[in-house]
């Protein structure tokens, strides 16, 4: 047997008897000893683990980093989004805001047209009837003398002052009437030949207020014992008013030509 003199010596004989190696780590080491190794290698299996998990936390943390970066630019390009969405908003805004300022003046400038227009139609109409008046005025005479005799446009004041100095009473207010009707023509009854006067109401276009008041400025003179005959005379008659005539027995005179479903007032 090999004699130990020395550690070498130690160590070559535990190479050569491995059992012998054994026995002496038995002998040489505590039980608490001989679990390092066992330790050791669970230590570094853990280890081993930790470092994958760490590995995998490291690309985890990589993927969240690119997702943030990709949701920061997605961030800052609806922020843009929405500022120039706002900003779009504001001119819109601004573009009403004109808009309804040129429709409220185009509004004014349109009730200021139809003010114009209505006075202008108010001044036309008022010429029209003055034009008609004079017309009928200077043809009373050749448009009446077909359906009576011997007519004549009388002077309204004379014969209203002639009427009050021949005795008859006329309140203020008929006086006020009779002076207000348009012509007065004087004339023989076609049939009898008895003397008449004929009320002229003349009037661009005919509504019922015309013939309601011709009826009774007429009405006026017939009960003062001027028997007075009424007219309406014009360019056009409305339906309720042309009903209304015939019914108040008014003659219609239509751009100078009688209507003669009205002609039953001289009957």
């Amino acid at each position: 047997m090999m004699e130990i003199h020395t550690v070498d010596d130690l160590i070559q004989i535990l190479r050569e008897h491995p059992k012998w190696r054994d026995r002496l780590r038995d002998v040489l080491f505590t039980e608490e000893e001989k679990q390092v190794p066992e330790r050791l290698r669970r230590v570094e299996e853990a280890l081993e683990r930790l470092t994958q998990s760490h590995e995998q936390a490291i690309s985890r943390l990589d993927r969240l980093e690119a997702s943030v970066e990709k949701l920061w630019e997605s961030h800052q390009r609806l922020w843009e989004s929405h500022q120039q969405a706002l900003a779009r908003l504001d001119r819109l805004e601004e573009s009403h805001q004109q808009l309804l300022q040129e429709v409220r003046e185009l509004r004014a400038a349109i009730e200021r047209l139809t003010s114009w227009l209505e006075k202008l139609d108010t001044e036309v109409g008022k010429w029209r009837g003055y034009t008609l008046e004079l017309r009928f005025h200077q043809r009373a005479s050749a448009i009446l003398g077909y359906y009576v005799k011997r007519p004549r446009v009388v002077d309204l004041g004379l014969f209203v002052e002639d009427l009050i100095d021949s005795g008859v009473s006329l309140e203020d207010k008929e006086r006020k009437e009779v002076l207000l009707i348009d012509e007065l023509v004087s004339a023989k009854h076609p049939h009898t030949g008895e003397p008449i006067h004929i009320a002229v109401e003349v009037s661009w276009m005919i509504f019922p207020e015309d013939v309601e008041r011709i009826s009774r400025r007429a009405a006026i003179l017939t009960e003062h014992g001027v028997k007075t005959f009424p007219v309406v005379a014009g360019e056009g008659i409305t339906p309720d008013a042309k009903d209304l005539a015939q019914r108040e027995k008014v003659l219609v005179i239509l751009d100078g030509a009688v209507d003669m479903s009205s002609y039953s007032w001289v009957s």
